[in-house]
């Protein structure tokens, strides 16, 4: 459940990106907002593809600012990217929440142009 991951410790930022309407209805919730908010955000991130709490429009400043403050709309973020002669490209992820963990991803062309692969660790 979300609200046991949000308690008043709570040091790192909730992503909200991947977020299903009831999970950020649930979200919101628990951050002492009404329901109906986890639509508008829903809305916002996969209608509209909003980036930044600044592009929606209708909320409040004060929304806006606690929002900034709890929750993050970033994407991950390359830390590193290397490229082989063969098209192989290895890539190193973090996510801006905070917790600096990194995960790896290679992309892999075939030979003939035809199919690509991608392996994700899972560390």
């Amino acid at each position: 459940m979300i609200s046991e991951n949000l308690g008043e410790n709570q040091t790192e930022k909730i992503p909200l990106k991947g977020r299903t309407l009831k999970e950020l209805s649930e979200i919101m919730i628990t951050l002492g907002e009404k329901p109906f908010r986890a639509k508008q955000i829903y809305h916002g991130l996969y209608v509209n593809r909003y980036e930044t709490w600044d592009q929606f429009t209708t909320f409040s400043k004060i929304f806006k600012e606690k929002l900034e403050e709890l929750c993050s709309l970033t994407h991950l973020q390359v830390v590193k990217q290397l490229k082989s002669v063969d098209g192989t490209q290895k890539f190193t992820f973090t996510s801006e929440s905070g917790n600096g963990k990194e995960f790896e991803a290679v992309w892999i062309p075939s030979g003939d142009g035809g199919r690509k692969t991608i392996c994700i660790s899972s560390q």
